[in-house]
C-alpha cells in the first residue's frame, strides 16, 4: 500500500491511498496532514539501513521498514529517534567506512 498527499493552497489536501487492488482519493478543505498531528499517535520505524522514521499510526507500515517503539504521543516518538538515532549515516555507508579503514 502506498499513502501519498499533496498540498494545494487554502488548506486543500489531496490524500491518496493505494494498494494492489485500490484507489482511494480523498479530497476535502481544512483537512490536516496526518504527519504533523501534535496529537496524534504515532510509531517509529527503522529500515535496513538504520533510518528511523516517525509514521501515524493508523497508517500500514510501508514496505521495507519494521516498528521499532510505539505506538506513544508525537513527543515521545520524537524523542525516541533524538536518543537512539545518533549516527545519520546509512548502516551500508557506515560498514564500507570501516571497511576501508581496516583495508588501508
Amino acid at each position: 500500500m502506498t499513502l501519498r498527499g499533496v498540498f494545494l493552497p487554502r488548506s486543500t489536501f489531496v490524500f491518496r491511498i493505494r494498494d494492489k487492488k485500490h484507489f482511494v482519493h480523498v479530497e476535502g478543505r481544512n483537512m490536516t496532514n496526518p504527519f504533523e498531528d501534535k496529537d496524534g499517535i504515532f510509531i517509529v520505524l527503522i529500515n535496513d539501513e538504520g533510518q528511523y522514521s516517525l509514521w501515524p499510526n493508523f497508517c500500514q507500515v510501508p514496505e521495507g521498514w519494521s516498528v521499532k517503539f510505539g505506538p506513544d504521543r508525537k513527543e515521545a516518538c520524537s524523542e525516541y529517534i533524538e536518543n537512539n538515532w545518533l549516527d545519520m549515516r546509512p548502516t551500508s555507508l557506515i560498514r564500507e567506512m570501516e571497511s576501508a579503514s581496516h583495508s588501508g
